[in-house]
């Protein structure tokens, strides 16, 4: 078993247990986008089995370099490596490739403590979020401290101790913390398609329903001529026949073929 697999064990299961307040169970899963896909750096928050917000940092996200980079410890005297974090999409930093995290204990030393495809999501025993990374026997430990008055992130780096090593903890401060504070492309709401489909439909139906009603009590049609443009929707299916006689007989070079139609 990799050397980080029983912190992450243990914080799982402190936090199953420290999440019984007041009756009330917490959690925060994975959660899937349009396409079936689980989202990085987001899970859905739920308070006894039932959704209460999602959780994501995509909003602050960089893409292709650290949102935080080169961060000193809050003591050094205790760890004196500085420390690059990006949340959501990994970046490459010397040699920490496609990672996460990355540890720089000198200015040539660059090594990955966790990366996106690992993430854990738990609820620890303060009721903050965490976010856990892997990266072969390192792990990184980053706790979301909701504040909605946090518009711009700040991130605190603890870092390693030295009866805990290999395991490096975080700390960031920010709106996007907070449940259902900041949610990704492809959640909590309609995707592109879906509104141009909505529109369209909005719109035909405003056209076919209102012209009906127009023509039968303004103009006082009946029977089929209360249907809008009655003549161009009769003749549609013409034309488009032969639209697709004309492109064909392009495609097969056979341009005489359009005027026999």
């Amino acid at each position: 078993m990799d050397a980080g697999k029983p912190l992450i064990l243990t914080l799982l299961l402190v936090s199953y247990l420290a999440s019984y307040t007041n009756g009330a169970t917490y959690s925060c899963e994975r959660i899937k986008n349009y396409n079936g896909e689980f989202q990085d750096c987001t899970c859905q928050y739920m308070k006894d089995k039932e959704p209460a917000g999602i959780i994501s940092l995509y909003e602050i996200a960089k893409t292709g370099k650290a949102l935080f980079s080169n961060q000193s410890t809050n003591d050094v005297s205790r760890d004196k490596a500085k420390y690059s974090y990006n949340p959501c999409k990994p970046f490459t930093e010397k040699d920490c490739h496609n990672t996460s995290i990355c540890q720089i204990p000198s200015p040539i030393l660059y090594y990955p403590v966790g990366f996106q495809n690992t993430t854990q999501y738990a609820v620890a025993a303060d009721g903050n979020i965490t976010f856990t990374y892997s990266a072969g026997t390192r792990t990184g430990i980053v706790t979301l401290i909701c504040d909605p008055s946090f518009t711009a992130p700040v991130f605190l780096t603890v870092g390693e101790f030295p009866d805990n090593k290999e395991h490096y903890f975080f700390y960031l401060t920010h709106k996007c913390a907070c449940p259902g504070s900041c949610v990704p492309p492809g959640l909590g709401g309609l995707s592109d398609g879906s509104i141009l489909l909505i529109v369209f439909f909005v719109v035909v139906f405003v056209y076919f329903v209102g012209g009906m009603v127009f023509l039968k009590y303004v103009r006082h049609e009946e029977g089929t001529d209360i249907i809008p443009n009655r003549s161009f929707w009769g003749s549609l299916p013409g034309l488009i026949k032969d639209g697709m006689v004309y492109f064909f007989s392009i495609l097969f070079c056979r341009r005489d073929s359009y005027e026999r139609f």
